[in-house]
């Protein structure tokens, strides 16, 4: 289980994603796109969307770690590949702001868990071969759903 904690002031989207209290993540996402700028392990990361309706990507030093579509304009899914292995990203439920990762068969992975009816500070489990940068990308997804509705609200 990896901790989700705020990085930045009362009204950032900054967070930290911490392994027995030590930092392996730190995501800063852009104010105004849907980019991010982060570092796992140290490495330097990028996370944005290519285009206006195109796909999610994180980006290191050497290449493409992880990629995410939306399955649909209209909901919150998203098919996440991270090397060879495709997951699932999907609500818990309909009004839930939690998120559920499953894998190739269906079976659950782990997934991101708010800890309280407010703000960014959740609960990120994901299977221990997924690295930190993949960890980091899955809960920056979630991350951006929660923004998408807070503001549309």
């Amino acid at each position: 289980m990896t901790d989700l904690v705020p990085a930045g002031g009362i009204f950032s989207w900054a967070f930290k994603l911490q392994d027995g209290g030590r930092d392996v993540a730190v995501v800063k996402p852009a104010w105004f796109s849907e980019r991010a700028e982060a570092t796992a392990d140290g490495a330097p990361l990028r996370f944005e969307r290519e285009g206006w309706r195109g796909r999610f990507v994180a980006r290191g030093p050497t290449g493409e770690i992880a990629s995410a579509t939306k399955r649909s304009a209209w909901t919150r899914d998203f098919d996440v590949h991270v090397g060879k292995r495709v997951f699932e990203l999907r609500p818990a439920g309909a009004f839930s702001r939690a998120f559920r990762l499953l894998d190739e068969r269906g079976a659950d992975a782990g997934g991101v868990r708010p800890r309280g009816w407010f703000g960014i500070r959740s609960e990120v489990t994901a299977p221990p071969e997924l690295p930190p940068a993949a960890r980091a990308f899955i809960a920056w997804l979630a991350m951006l759903m929660w923004r998408r509705q807070a503001a549309s609200s």
